[in-house]
């Protein structure tokens, strides 16, 4: 299971490091984020990262099923297989989840949290 943590938070760590380093204000924002992330899958080492994190988290799951899976080609296909793959929905639900409780606190809007300029129209003081 250690192996899978580290899977998983080798590339986080490295997703949220780019983040940081892309931070101007000193707060992470939603689109510091995504913009660190789509970095690292246009750069060499983010990709080679994202892709060393997916096979050592395939690696802990085939060694956490060994006792359990009765055959070589189930333990060397389809636990590696289910273990990305899984890996893959859990994440679209957290950012799925995430999504919702943004629109949940803006209050059925997505926040700009100070990104720009306000839509509203300005009010009339003298009407």
């Amino acid at each position: 299971m250690a192996l899978q943590l580290v899977g998983i938070g080798g590339p986080l760590g490295y997703v949220i490091t780019k983040a940081k380093h892309e931070d101007i204000g000193g707060l992470l924002t939603v689109a510091t984020v995504r913009l660190a992330w789509h970095e690292s899958l246009h750069a060499k080492a983010g990709i080679a990262i994202l892709a060393a994190g997916a096979i050592v988290f395939a690696i802990g799951s085939v060694l956490l099923a060994r006792p359990y899976a009765k055959s070589r080609v189930t333990l060397l296909l389809a636990v590696p297989l289910a273990a990305v793959c899984g890996a893959l929905v859990l994440g679209a639900a957290a950012i799925i989840i995430a999504l919702i409780l943004v629109l949940a606190w803006g209050g059925g809007d997505i926040p700009s949290f100070g990104g720009g300029p306000s839509k509203k129209r300005p009010t009339n003081p003298t009407a």
